[in-house]
């Protein structure tokens, strides 16, 4: 998703990502309870916010998040979608959303049956090569984010992606 002002030369200043949310909570243990019931469709994870627990589907680039977010509505799961915003009005913010959209196209290997695990290695490598290129400054997110890149696993299988995601949804939040 793009948010265009409407001058004459357009300006992109966000890009999206799409979270899916498939509950929240006053305790955690109700928002535990709700994940073996979407587990066999996504790897969901929980996210505490302001005292709060969203059960998150999964994150996802605008196609596949439409796809996912019928699928779920389809097998009669409650989901709704959220929208995050990633500016990219500056040269931090691009190489930020490229580094989520390349992480993204991982995780979403894993919506093909077939795929098991996926290596890591190269997506680590193209990460430093984004976060390292020019002379710009680093901000604290931004190193962050490669801190959390580079601490990847070296394979990302089904079974340990959701915390991969969990920790990604923490660092483009905050």
């Amino acid at each position: 998703m793009t948010q265009v002002t409407q001058k004459q030369n357009e300006t992109v200043q966000s890009q999206g990502i799409m979270a899916l949310q498939c509950g929240y909570y006053s305790k955690k243990e109700n928002a535990d309870i709700s994940i073996p019931t979407i587990s066999s469709y996504c790897q969901p994870f929980v996210v505490e916010e302001n005292g709060n627990y969203r059960v998150i589907a999964g994150l996802y680039d605008d196609e596949l998040g439409m796809k996912k977010l019928d699928e779920l509505k389809g097998k009669g799961i409650d989901v709704a979608k959220v929208s995050i915003q990633i500016p990219t009005d500056t040269l931090e913010g691009k190489k930020i959303f490229q580094i989520v959209e390349g992480f993204l196209q991982i995780t979403s290997k894993f919506e093909e049956s077939d795929v098991k695990s996926v290596k890591t290695a190269d997506f680590k490598t193209w990460v430093d090569g984004i976060i390292n290129d020019g002379n710009s400054i680093q901000s604290e997110k931004l190193k962050n984010i490669q801190s959390y890149v580079q601490s990847l696993p070296d394979e990302i299988s089904k079974s340990n992606s959701a915390d991969s995601v969990q920790s990604l949804y923490t660092l483009i939040k905050s």
